[in-house]
């Protein structure tokens, strides 16, 4: 799946017009638990992976949710 298919889908889970991998999570008001729950069923959902806590809670830019849908 290339980027912008992959930022479309972050986009829509955080329910925010842009994003770019650089951004850090901490500057986006959207985020929360439940934004990260959201993101744990969309990469199930869409690339068949189950994340683990430690993974979720590393996450500290677009780009590190970005390498785990693959």
């Amino acid at each position: 799946m290339e980027l912008e298919k992959k930022l479309e889908l972050i986009k829509d889970v955080l329910d925010v017009e842009s994003l770019a991998p650089e951004d850090n999570l901490s500057d986006i008001e959207e985020w929360d638990s439940l934004s990260a729950l959201s993101i744990v069923i969309m990469v199930k959902d869409e690339f068949n992976r189950v994340l683990t806590g430690d993974e979720v809670r590393n996450f500290k830019t677009i780009q590190d949710i970005l390498d785990v849908m693959s």
